[in-house]
């Protein structure tokens, strides 16, 4: 069995010297890291007692006494193999007693373990004591305590110094303690536990996208569904991910994003007060929130007009299609975002969720169609990112778990579709429009341009003419970008269409 150094408790048992003060240690041996703080319903749990600090040890005797009688129960024991001498098997012994007393929620074990032999140079040092196994029942109850505690320590070892077997029995009591996690209740789309489905969660969900990680362990909800009523699910070893997954499909995704949609302003009464990471709440649907240094604050809406804007357009979609989520990581790029801003797909009527994590360089977005509206497509740009302008050439950004749902919560795979339009800047080319012509400036060695639309497809071609004039009456209303071409270089340049 892997065992895993987790947790480690010291307890003192004697002094025996003024260099060394022995110790009895519990290391965890079933998790590892913050899972080794508490124990799981329906999941089995070891301990390792260590005796440190001393030498020489031949026995060790203690009574241990634990809490929480109907829900955890003494499983079996290890002997250790720190107390064989020599291999010899026949000298190592393991003695345990278990009495169980309910009506006090007490549990007695009384363990003995060593070596028949007296204790002399070759007598372990620092032995293991024994390896316990524990269970914890289905019915604990999330939020218990189980505690430990120890008493009536002896312990028998040689000194060099003295040359004499010394038999002490030190009558201290100590505890450690660890929490239960059990069954709790997810409200499906209540990410935050605090009874009301609002943009709060979305910003949850962002906080805890990819868990479970370093190893923690998370559970699938059985019969899970996105219905509003409570669905018991196993705590995770993040509590406060355990709600987030809102699908309950054991892993927090964008996915989550749709059933906070789907259950937007549903309200329950069951609340579970959750520790969430320390996030604002919001004042308005438009939230947009940066993660920096454990902290978490609001972003300003005001982006500043010098910012490079990345469009973020799709191919594929339907009309029913309620709204989109995604994963920007940036992890690899020297740029610092500022924000996103919803763009043409749902028009005005929009919820726009940002949280940007600087720590780890990586944003997450969902934005949707208020629920008050029904969906009108004018479009298929999602959204445009705000870079913050540090001169490096970034012209698109790749989105992960990419995803768009419909009003009931089905969820459907995006592709992106790429523009990659600025190429060459020039500080003296500009593109105006004049009485529904196009009119560039410094364009004197263009032979040739192009005019693309938001998504990067070409909508129209001109030959370069003398005074760079062209007509652009049967364009729509929106923004575009001329390219023009000279014989060594491409340039770039964006207007607006309005009417």
């Amino acid at each position: 069995m892997k065992k895993y150094i987790i947790k480690t408790v010291f307890f003192v048992l004697i002094q025996v010297s003024i260099f060394a003060t022995p110790t009895i240690r519990f290391e965890r041996t079933d998790v590892e890291g913050k899972s080794a703080d508490f124990v799981t319903a329906t999941y089995s749990f070891g301990i390792d007692i260590i005796m440190d600090s001393l030498e020489h040890c031949s026995n060790v005797s203690f009574e241990l006494y634990h809490n929480q009688t109907r829900y955890v129960e003494f499983d079996a024991y290890d002997p250790s193999e720190d107390w064989l001498i020599n291999s010899n098997w026949s000298e190592r012994v393991t003695i345990v007693r278990k009495n169980v007393d309910t009506a006090i929620d007490k549990t007695t074990i009384v363990i003995e373990a060593g070596t028949v032999a007296s204790a002399n140079i070759n007598s372990p040092n620092n032995p293991k004591i024994i390896h316990l196994k524990f269970v914890v029942r289905p019915s604990a109850i999330n939020g218990g305590v189980l505690d430990f505690t120890i008493d009536k320590v002896r312990a028998t070892y040689y000194t060099k110094e003295d040359d004499k077997i010394v038999d002490t029995l030190m009558p201290i009591t100590f505890k450690v303690s660890y929490n239960i996690h059990s069954f709790v209740n997810v409200w499906p789309g209540d990410a935050n536990c605090n009874g009301l489905v609002d943009a709060y969660d979305f910003a949850v969900i962002s906080l805890y996208l990819s868990y479970p990680k370093n190893g923690s362990r998370s559970f699938r909800r059985d019969l899970s569904s996105i219905l509003w009523r409570p669905q018991l699910c196993i705590a995770w070893d993040t509590l406060a991910a355990t709600f987030a997954d809102c699908d309950g499909n054991g892993v927090v995704t964008t996915s989550d994003y749709a059933v906070v949609y789907v259950n937007y302003d549903s309200i329950h009464n069951n609340f579970c007060q959750v520790t969430t990471g320390g996030i604002a709440p919001p004042a308005e649907n438009n939230l947009q929130l940066s993660f920096q240094n454990g902290k978490t604050s609001k972003l300003e809406n005001n982006f500043l007009e010098a910012n490079k804007v990345i469009p973020i357009a799709i191919s594929n979609y339907s009309e029913n299609i309620a709204g989109v989520a995604g994963i920007i990581d940036y992890s690899d790029l020297d740029i610092e975002l500022e924000g996103i801003k919803a763009g043409n797909l749902f028009g005005d009527n929009v919820i726009t969720h940002f949280y940007d994590n600087k720590d780890t360089k990586i944003a997450s977005f969902c934005i949707a169609i208020d629920k008050k509206y029904s969906p009108k497509l004018l479009g298929n740009n999602v959204a445009e990112l705000h870079i913050k302008e540090n001169g490096n050439a970034v012209d698109s950004i790749d989105i992960t778990d990419f995803i768009s749902f419909d009003k009931i919560g089905n969820i459907k795979k995006l592709h992106q579709t790429f523009t990659s339009i600025e190429l060459k800047k020039d500080e003296t080319f500009s593109a105006k429009i004049i009485d529904k012509k196009l009119i560039l400036s410094n364009a004197e060695d263009v032979e040739n341009i192009s005019v693309l639309n938001y998504l990067g497809s070409e909508v129209a071609n001109f030959t370069a003419t003398p005074q760079h004039i062209y007509d652009i009456s049967e364009l729509p209303v929106g923004i575009y970008f001329v390219i023009a071409k000279t014989l060594n270089n491409i340039f770039t340049a964006k207007f607006i269409v309005v009417r």
